[in-house]
């Protein structure tokens, strides 16, 4: 049953401009909207912008140009715009694009602050996601069909866990086997980099032929929304949005796209009295959906399909055959959703579904169907090939799906995907990208205290200077038993995956929890006890449809026989340094000095800044005895932290509060010395010490 809702909306009505030309974009004042609550085409978006699109002038230029390039400028959530360059992409066959020419798709090019994305133009309107520093941006009708007035919101800040309740997935194929069995072991506690045979090697872009069926429940849902009556093209839209939307994410992810097949409109079923699907049930339709593809296209004719509805009320649902590309049964793939839109459908169901089909399985360790031989996320999982959201209580991290794939799903998609039965049927395609590298400096077998703070840091490069980003993400798997996010067992994984950064460094936990002294956080978790931690940094060069990858592992341990090591003073906001005095640090040594940790030198160092960054060195290579002096330097600040890092390994600890450091109130003089430490055999060597000084208040 629908119901009306009165949508009020005041904004400030402004006239946009761009460049030399008068903007497609404008705020403007809602007045009121009375619509009825199922046309709200993103009922998930709380905080977003409205603005009213001239359709014509957008139409004129998107289906009129035969440039290679096409600019058009896009609006932004905080009102602003941005120019955009646009570069025609292919999701349908020729055959099916020549007879359907009311509907495009775009790559969107990296320029300035938007590091990529889509966009389509069809009977739907325009839809685009845009990557940005600050998240991504998505562009959609604000009711499916209505073509003139969009929202604009960042999708990470719009997120209704409701939209996810109820959500199941099934896994066909290879169920109740040993999970080595399936595939090999991803955790030992040596190196296994995907860099040192790779780097600078081409990437060759698989290309599949997608066939892509749906019930007529789907062409009514879309229909309806655009008040109109159900046809091919209405459903073809939705279909081919729907695709542009998954190629972005396996383009980045795994080089792959996929191409809408040359009669896939003869797969849209319009009346769902009379098509070939049992909408409300997922596994009634796997079963249905290989043969029917078979029968209307011919088993030669596709590569990989997959049907899509609006299945049962209030959920969605999928089930998928495992390792079905390009075999004899690459149809076996279903996704519903009672609104199939947007990312909840897109990046939460089909992209899930459609790693199963190209071999990935779970990450999810603590949740309903987990896999033990991939179980590397905590709870349900952030990622792609998790549960976010909608797994029992005390066990979701998040509500909604990142649109990426976890380091271990990539390794599972690669293997089959290019190098296994996945890459029997695809397309080749070089564009002349290569792999990028990632090193680090780890030699594994090391142990850190329990319950302190710990970073790790890659270095990446790439040939054709491409942006790159990192993912550090814990790989130990959960093999045995499953326990909650924040009640760790033996070797369990106890620390998220985060969404790729242009930082090829990551602190353990986040480093604003550290800053404002915030504990109880079950997607991180420091460790309490002896195990062993592993963990893989993947680099990204983000190509947007042949993307590279490699990563690089390190493996080391915690022990209980030491920490926590803790900054003990400066460490309360009553503190107060003054330039040109010489002041103690003191710290808990906590034993890491014994000859597990096995850390003899420390390093002392400072921020301004809160305690976000400590560019100032103010002693090296100092003896880990919980104490030294060092010269206060020549910064005036009130957000003054400490940081005492292990020069040898990878933990830290900084002051708990802000501190102030003041200007010197009297002329004066800082003598410092160094190396503080040096190791020679005399009397065949000799040891040199440098002294530095400077001079406070103009002292001579």
């Amino acid at each position: 049953m629908r119901h009306s809702l009165l949508i009020v909306w005041l904004l400030l009505t402004t006239a946009l401009a761009w460049a030399q030309h008068d903007s497609p974009w404008s705020s403007e004042e809602l007045a009121s909207l009375e619509l009825s609550e199922g046309q709200l085409t993103h009922d998930f978006a709380t905080d977003f912008r409205l603005f009213h699109l001239d359709e014509s002038s957008v139409a004129q230029l998107l289906l009129s140009s035969d440039k290679r390039v096409i600019d058009l400028t896009l609006p932004l959530p905080d009102g602003t715009e941005v120019m955009v360059q646009l570069r025609p992409s292919s999701i349908m066959a020729p055959g099916l694009a020549t007879r359907y020419p009311g509907i495009r798709t775009y790559r969107i090019l990296p320029k300035g602050q938007v590091r990529g994305g889509v966009l389509s133009w069809t009977h739907l309107g325009l839809n685009a996601s845009l990557h940005t520093p600050q998240g991504t941006i998505y562009i959609d009708p604000y009711v499916i069909g209505q073509t003139e007035l969009y929202t604009v919101y960042n999708v990470q800040q719009n997120i209704d866990p409701a939209l996810w309740n109820g959500f199941t997935c099934g896994l066909s194929g290879d169920q109740g086997l040993d999970p080595d069995e399936i595939f090999p072991p991803l955790y030992t506690l040596e190196r296994e980099d995907h860099t040192k045979d790779l780097l600078g090697e081409s990437i060759v872009q698989r290309k599949y032929r997608l066939a892509v069926a749906c019930t007529g429940e789907f062409s009514e849902f879309h229909a309806a929304q655009a008040g109109v009556e159900p046809s091919v093209e209405i459903s073809l839209s939705a279909i081919v949005a729907i695709i542009n939307r998954v190629n972005e994410v396996t383009g980045v992810d795994l080089a792959i796209q996929f191409e809408l097949v040359e009669n896939n409109d003869l797969l849209i079923a319009l009346d769902p009295d009379n098509d070939e699907f049992n909408d409300s049930s997922t596994d009634e339709m796997l079963g249905e959906v290989d043969d029917y593809i078979d029968r209307t296209l011919g088993s030669s004719n596709f590569d990989i399909g997959h049907v899509i509805g609006v299945g049962p009320a209030n959920s969605g649902q999928g089930v998928a055959q495992l390792e079905s590309v390009c075999a004899a049964n690459k149809g076996r793939g279903v996704s519903t959703r009672r609104r199939p839109i947007a990312d909840p459908f897109v990046i939460n169901i089909l992209c899930h579904e459609m790693g199963h089909q190209m071999g990935a399985t779970h990450v999810q360790s603590s949740c309903q169907n987990v896999e033990p031989s991939t179980a590397v996320e905590p709870g349900g999982g952030t990622t792609i090939m998790g549960y976010a959201g909608i797994c029992p209580p005390g066990n979701n991290l998040q509500t909604n799906t990142d649109p990426y794939f976890n380091t271990v799903s990539l390794e599972q998609i690669f293997s089959y995907m290019h190098e296994g039965r996945g890459d029997l049927c695809a397309n080749r395609i070089d564009e002349g990208n290569t792999i990028p590298e990632v090193t680090d400096e780890y030699e594994d077998g090391f142990f850190i205290p329990i319950s302190t703070p710990f970073e790790l840091v890659a270095q990446g490069s790439d040939m054709e200077g491409d942006e790159l980003t990192y993912t550090w993400e814990q790989i130990d798997r959960n093999l045995t038993e499953q326990s909650p996010p924040g009640s760790p067992v033996g070797n369990i994984p106890i620390f998220r995956s985060l969404i790729p950064s242009r930082d090829s460094n990551r602190v353990f936990p986040n480093l604003n929890r550290i800053v404002n002294n915030s504990s109880g956080f079950v997607d991180e978790v420091l460790p309490t006890y002896t195990r062993e931690l592993t963990f893989r940094c993947t680099v990204r060069d983000n190509h947007p449809t042949s993307g590279g990858a490699s990563w690089t592992t390190v493996a080391f341990g915690a022990t209980d026989s030491a920490g926590p090591f803790r900054v003990s003073s400066p460490n309360t906001a009553d503190v107060s340094w003054e330039v040109g005095d010489y002041v103690e640090v003191t710290w808990d040594v906590a034993n890491t000095d014994n000859d597990i940790v096995d850390c003899q030198r420390v390093n002392i160092r400072l921020s301004t800044d809160g305690g976000f960054t400590y560019p100032i060195t103010l002693l090296s290579d100092a003896a880990n005895d919980g104490s030294a002096f060092v010269t206060v330097p020549d910064v005036i600040s009130d957000e003054v932290r400490v940081r005492v890092e292990a020069a040898n390994n990878i933990f830290f600890d900084i002051s708990n509060a802000d501190f102030s450091i003041v200007p010197a109130t009297s002329p004066g003089y800082t003598v410092d010395h160094g190396p503080l430490y040096q190791a020679i055999c005399i009397p065949q060597e000799e040891a040199r010490i440098s002294f530095t000084t400077g001079a406070v208040l103009d002292f001579s």
